[in-house]
């Protein structure tokens, strides 16, 4: 079982105000060969979002950095989260860096680099409904709206194992919150990470079940026949992990997840 143990506000505060790298998104295609243009979506805090006129995050350093391996320009290009893998299948974007889960339904479609972050669908209630809902199951029998992000795991989770939920759907991750005071829904399922950042920020109307419904791998998807890329991606994140480039931008990002116990694989 995953557990969150004390987490505090200001550690998670912490985690979405502590960057270190920014970038501007650009609107379509590079306009050089030589520029590294990534998929982002930029709607899930601390992984991908916006910070002023610049998008920040998680994939955000890591992207950078993987520029700065590959002596690449990055160019950080904004979509809808659905239209990511579309774009990327276009040639619009040669990568997508944007807490994309790890599915066999996306895997038919894309090529995806070796995970960089375990993660897990939970859920968010009104902090008035926190007593009701402490175990997964409870989520699962949830009978009212619930909300979720438009065409992620967290919307096929609803479908198919919450069968009493009225499902409610949402372009923007910014809205989520004004739905919850104005009671037009009571509970929220996205990525753990996402949950824990909006939680933080609305503690005293939200809170988080911090059992995982799902357990998950995030990474980066790639044209199939982009073989050659994505091997050296896989090299990149192979020695992050090893010299602890990756652990350190997590950390920096996420300093709680190392609370978090997951069960063995």
């Amino acid at each position: 079982m995953m557990m969150m143990k004390q987490i505090g506000r200001c550690a998670l505060m912490g985690a979405m105000l502590g960057f270190v790298g920014c970038a501007t998104q650009q609107a379509g295609t590079s306009s050089s060969g030589s520029a590294l243009r990534v998929g982002t979506s930029a709607d899930y805090p601390p992984l991908s979002f916006m910070q002023g006129d610049s998008v920040a995050g998680i994939e955000v350093d890591l992207g950078l950095k993987l520029g700065e391996a590959l002596g690449q320009e990055v160019q950080f290009v904004p979509y809808a989260f659905n239209e990511l893998i579309p774009a990327l299948l276009r040639g619009e974007v040669d990568i997508v860096m944007s807490g994309m889960s790890v599915t066999r339904a996306r895997e038919y479609q894309v090529g995806f680099s070796d995970s960089y972050l375990r993660n897990g669908l939970m859920a968010a209630v009104l902090s008035s409904d926190e007593g009701r809902y402490k175990t997964a199951q409870q989520v699962r029998d949830f009978n009212g709206i619930v909300g979720v992000m438009k065409n992620t795991t967290g919307e096929a989770f609803v479908k198919t194992s919450m069968k009493r939920a009225k499902l409610q759907p949402f372009d923007d991750f910014g809205k989520v919150p004004y739905y919850f005071s104005g009671r037009r829904i009571r509970m929220f399922i996205h990525d753990g990470y996402a949950i824990a950042s909006m939680v933080a920020q609305n503690e005293t109307e939200l809170a988080g079940v911090w059992e995982p419904l799902t357990d998950e791998d995030l990474a980066w998807a790639l044209r199939k026949e982009d073989a050659a890329l994505r091997q050296d991606v896989n090299a990149l994140l192979s020695a992050w992990k090893s010299d602890g480039t990756l652990d350190e931008v997590l950390d920096r990002w996420l300093p709680f997840r190392k609370q978090i116990s997951w069960p063995k694989r």
